[in-house]
């Protein structure tokens, strides 16, 4: 982020102006608001005359300049590292860090306006999260008097946004019809309906959708739907071609164009081979086998590689459900009270098909009550009530069904079975060559290696510093893929010697990875952030022993007024449960530790917030 933060403007819905995240509640003029949308939507330097008539059309010129350079000077009070104001015009500064979701959706919807290309799976979802942010018609109820040039300009916007949606909207459902996923398609013909009620072919979409899903009578009743619109509307009846679909399904014949097979999966295809996790995939499949093997998930630390893990045991079962295997991925959502809706999506049911007084959970659990499949959850631990609550209702009504949770805790409900994601295999001390290559974590690391820099070989001469470098990272597959990035660039040799500053080493993520996946700082970053005050403070605190702790020595060295003694073993046992403490039983004695990663970053942490003196004092 730049010294001057951020600005967003959100106009597909209620306006919204956020300035680092925070509402700028102090913009109140309607006409700077405006302002500020126009310039951010043009993106472009306006001379001043050209503004003053835009928005005080019906005033004199004299008084419209005088009006313009008050709202100017409201807009250089709130926001002026993000405007470009001189003598004769008024722009953005582009070079300071402005989104606005009209951009967003725009660049989205560019390959389909630019090339016609609608079919891709990654053109597809960039136009899925782009549709996320279209929540009403652009700047829905805003209304600004005395200003016809404004007012113009935002209907033609309004008008122009509306169609490029409904082209985002017809065109998902086009790849989600070629792809066999219908579910799907039904939520994005609804929500082009909803665009352009009037549409015919939407609703000989919908009415195909519906009945290669199985939902015939669903289908029978949109005809009528599509019927009723357009005779009160354009009193018309519906086309030829929508009759003979109707009577088509009436018949019960097969309808033209339908796949020879329907897909039974949304799982991603995989980028790289998954190393050294047989025996892991062989404990899923079992676990998901057994008949109290409703809800398994997938536990671990971050970087630890849960997600890859769920998505290969995830693919390997497709062929057991008949009713597929479902991927909701929860990284990027943040809206816990809208989880139901997000996993309807998957599923083509919506919030529009709720009947009145009835939730979207119930509706999903109406539509999933007689299905055989598998719902995979991924990433769960930012909306862990959420998901508990979610997954609770489902296996409570929907008997085969199963689910499949990737968290970096447990959901922590009945009939949860915990699958603990351990680091991949480090060879032992003194392991001859050839042994070396067969650890996962060696193994890991020379193939990405070998990506980053392709002449790079496993030998006698790199062999020890290669397996430190492992080990110093206690097999932690992001941080040895992280490592291994270096290698086009540095030595093994002062790869090995910089671990011990490894939040600034190891930044090589991919780009396209999830932020909290590009550096390792972003990774612990993310699971610090989800913790509440007081477990933040004691993992800063027990980050001073580096051979780990007893529950007394934790007591003496982490309790004090900021953590009361009493409560350090709940505290640790939560630590424990997020995973970023281990627990090591040693006889009549328990110890904790923690991964190496997860202490240094604490140590981070406890000198950042000036505590690292105190707290070694109280440990020596």
């Amino acid at each position: 982020m730049s010294e001057t933060g951020d600005l967003k403007i959100y106009t597909l819905g209620d306006l919204q102006i956020l300035r680092d995240g925070k509402p700028v509640r102090s913009l109140r003029s309607r006409k700077a608001q405006a302002m500020i949308v126009y310039l951010a939507c043009t993106s472009k330097s306006h001379p001043r005359e050209v503004l003053a008539d835009l928005f005080w059309g019906e005033s004199s010129q004299v008084r419209a300049m005088s009006n313009l350079r008050d709202a100017i000077h409201v807009l250089r009070t709130h926001l002026e590292p993000f405007l470009e104001i001189t003598r004769y015009s008024v722009a953005l500064n582009l070079e300071s860090e402005v989104w606005i979701d009209v951009a967003e959706l725009d660049t989205a919807l560019s390959p389909i306006r630019e090339r016609g290309d609608t079919n891709t799976a990654e053109t597809a979802k960039k136009i899925e999260m782009a549709l996320r942010l279209y929540q009403k018609d652009f700047l829905e109820g805003f209304y600004l008097r005395n200003a016809p040039g404004f007012q113009e300009w935002q209907v033609i916007e309004r008008e122009r946004l509306r169609l490029a949606a409904l082209d985002g909207c017809i065109s998902l459902v086009q790849h989600q019809l070629d792809e066999g996923n219908y579910r799907k398609g039904i939520h994005y013909a609804r929500l082009a309906l909803d665009l352009e009620p009037l549409m015919e072919v939407g609703h000989q979409q919908l009415m195909r959708l519906l009945a290669l899903s199985g939902r015939s009578s669903e289908a029978l009743v949109q005809f009528e739907t599509c019927r009723q619109v357009l005779g009160e509307e354009l009193g018309v009846e519906p086309s030829e071609e929508t009759k003979d679909l109707y009577a088509s399904l009436l018949k019960g014949e097969k309808l033209p164009g339908t796949p020879a097979k329907r897909s039974k999966h949304n799982l991603p295809l995989p980028l790289s081979k998954l190393i050294g996790r047989d025996e892991e995939l062989a404990q899923i499949a079992r676990k998901l086998g057994e008949p109290d093997g409703r809800l398994l998930t997938l536990i671990g630390v971050g970087g630890i590689g849960k997600t890859r893990l769920g998505l290969h045991a995830s693919a390997a079962a497709v062929d057991q459900y008949p009713d597929g295997v479902w991927l909701v991925e929860l990284a990027a959502f943040n809206e816990e009270e809208l989880l139901p809706d997000e996993i309807a999506v998957i599923f083509g049911v919506s919030a529009q098909e709720a009947r009145s007084g009835i939730g979207v959970t119930d509706i999903l659990i109406d539509f999933l009550k007689n299905k055989t499949l598998l719902l995979v959850l991924d990433n769960c631990e930012h909306l862990i009530e959420a998901c508990a609550i979610f997954a609770d209702s489902l296996l409570t009504s929907c008997p085969n069904v199963k689910i499949l949770a990737t968290s970096r805790e447990a959901l922590g409900i009945y009939q949860e079975n915990i699958f603990s994601v351990s680091p991949l295999s480090l060879p032992p001390e003194k392991s001859q060559l050839e042994e070396l290559a067969h650890y996962p974590a060696i193994q890991l690391f020379l193939e990405r290696a070998t990506n980053a820099q392709p002449g790079f070989h496993f030998s006698e001469d790199n062999s020890v510093v290669l397996t430190d470098i492992c080990w110093q990272l206690e097999g932690i597959p992001l941080a040895i893929e992280m490592a291994a990035a270096r290698v086009g660039v540095i030595s093994v040799e002062q790869i090995a010697s910089r671990l011990q500053d490894r939040f600034q080493l190891l930044t090589g993520g991919p780009r396209t990875a999830l932020p909290r996946h590009q550096t390792l700082q972003a990774t612990m970053d993310w699971s610090y952030g989800l913790l509440p005050q007081l477990e933040r403070a004691l993992l800063r605190q027990l980050s001073v022993f580096s051979g780990g702790w007893t529950l007394r020595a934790a007591e003496e060295v982490a309790g004090n007024k900021d953590i009361p003694k009493q409560e350090v073993l709940d505290l640790i046992c939560n630590l424990v449960d997020k995973s970023l403490a281990l627990v090591e039983d040693r006889g009549t004695k328990v110890r904790y530790r923690m991964l190496e990663t997860v202490r240094q970053y604490g140590l981070c942490m406890l000198s950042e917030e000036g505590e690292l003196e105190e707290a070694r004092q109280r440990h020596a």
